[in-house]
């Protein structure tokens, strides 16, 4: 398909009128009878609202289901016919809403429906089926029948723009898409978002394409994907999209790698993800690579997706008992790889990689608390100082660690790794999920010191940290129902009066 861009946005002005429809011939005064810049001039003092206000009463008197009939029907210059669409949609958005005065709006919607099949012009086709759709959702005095007729005349008409050679044009078809699904429970909307998630599937999103119409597309689906109550097309027709997005992962665009990766993820989040599962296996060996390859972007935009589906995979792979995925991942060094990302400027991809370490818990126990070596760990303990930082998730590891790690010798230094300040910190903290993480994280600790005769070291540390003591003492209170038993528990293992 040969597309050629534009550089003209209709998508410009969508709710507002700019200097050319209100200056523009065809509405040249105010509520006065002075033209607009004279009228501007001599009053130049009043209130903005008040000047916003006699602008959209001037549109509202020149623009009636007459008047507008006859000048869509006698104009034959393309920018007139723009002009009068552009116009009526403003007069439809404004906050006056003075449609609603007219006790007929069948004829807007007639009138903008034979423009739209009697022009062969794109733009126009466009800018009708955009004035159309607010027209049509503003329900003024406009019956069903018409709305259904809406539907069956102009959205087979706007998808076919989805074909266009201009990409400029099939981006903004793409655009109205993705609006109508916020106005589904109107025909016409319903019906040009049903129709066109299925053609965007079926015809538009292909390896060949452009690369700015690939990035709306996919972007398209993504959002529509991230609320599962609201598909309307059948889950079942994703299965066959899958095959394109794993195409587009060869390419080297970032936002277009991110759309798919987020697709893919959601798609698997579907409780129907075996029927795409069984596609990622078959080829299941390229995408792990590919994705393992993305690990080493400097963008945030493409890391986190990545890891997020590799998270996916891993866990499902996990749930229905292959080790296999985790191992090929393991012996691509991916835990080398996430070190390096676990000190990303970035807090989300600190907290990403976080949660990828935390996915190999579930895999084998023994391998896991293997590869959790200083370079992870290290890390992981630095990452507490941020703000933005996956607590709970951090939490999880390092507890899962102090109580199933067999040696002492790594115990000992994760206590010299400041273990110890993190737990009291996180029970300083103002914010209660943070404190309950650190009453968890301390239990850990006092339970394995106790086990190893290390107590005194551990409370040495607590000591150290200015307020801990008297916090502990606080959370052992009998009204602190909530803290109170694992506080004690902890203070006894660690022979604290």
């Amino acid at each position: 398909m040969n597309r050629q861009a534009q550089g003209y946005d209709w998508n410009q002005g969508d709710d507002v009128l700019d200097d050319h429809d209100l200056h523009s011939d065809s509405f040249p005064y105010d509520q006065s009878g002075e033209t607009a810049s004279s009228s501007n001039q001599s009053h130049h003092g009043h209130q903005e609202t008040a000047v916003a206000h006699a602008q959209y009463s001037t549109i509202h008197r020149s623009i009636n289901p007459i008047t507008t009939s006859k000048k869509l029907s006698k104009a034959t210059d393309d920018d007139k016919i723009l002009m009068i669409l552009e116009n009526v949609r403003a007069l439809v958005t404004s906050p006056l809403q003075q449609l609603s005065d007219y006790q007929n709006s069948d004829c807007i919607v007639e009138d903008i429906l034979d423009c739209m099949m009697k022009s062969d012009n794109p733009e126009i086709q466009l800018a009708a089926a955009r004035t159309l759709q607010k027209v049509v959702i503003s329900r003024k005095y406009i019956s069903l029948l018409e709305i259904d007729r809406a539907a069956s005349v102009a959205v087979p008409i706007l998808l076919k723009l989805l074909s266009s050679s201009r990409t400029d044009i099939a981006i903004q078809v793409l655009q109205a898409i993705e609006k109508a699904e916020d106005n589904k429970d109107f025909g016409y909307s319903a019906e040009l978002c049903s129709k066109g998630y299925a053609s965007l599937i079926g015809d538009i999103i292909k390896i060949d394409e452009p690369v700015a119409l690939l990035r709306a597309a996919t972007a398209a689906i993504k959002n529509h994907l991230s609320n599962r109550s609201l598909y309307i097309v059948p889950y079942v027709k994703f299965q066959g999209l899958v095959p394109k997005l794993l195409q587009l992962l060869q390419l080297d665009d970032i936002e277009i790698l991110a759309n798919v990766c987020n697709t893919i993820n959601a798609l698997m989040h579907h409780d129907d993800y075996a029927i795409i599962l069984e596609e990622i296996t078959r080829s299941e060996g390229s995408i792990i690579s590919r994705l393992f390859s993305l690990l080493s972007s400097n963008s945030s935009i493409i890391l986190i997706p990545a890891m997020h589906l590799l998270i996916k995979l891993i866990n499902i792979r996990t749930k229905i008992g292959s080790k296999q995925l985790a191992q090929i991942l393991i012996e691509m060094k991916l835990f080398q790889r996430l070190s390096i990302l676990l000190q990303h400027p970035h807090a989300s991809v600190k907290s990403t990689a976080t949660e990828m370490v935390e996915s190999f818990r579930y895999w084998d126990r023994e391998t896991f608390l293997d590869m959790l070596d200083d370079e992870i760990l290290i890390p992981i303990l630095r990452n507490f100082h941020h703000n933005e930082y996956n607590v709970k998730t951090a939490v999880a590891i390092l507890s899962n660690y102090i109580i199933k790690v067999k040696s002492v010798e790594k115990f000992a230094k994760l206590l010299e790794y400041g273990v110890v300040e993190v737990g009291c910190n996180l029970l300083l903290s103002s914010n209660r999920e943070n404190l309950h993480d650190g009453l968890r994280l301390m239990y850990c600790i006092s339970m394995r010191a106790g086990k190893e005769k290390m107590e005194d070291a551990a409370r040495v540390r607590i000591q150290s940290m200015k307020g801990a003591l008297y916090k502990l003492e606080e959370l052992r209170a009998p009204n602190s129902f909530i803290t109170r038993e694992v506080t004690v528990e902890i203070l006894k293992k660690l022979k604290i009066e």
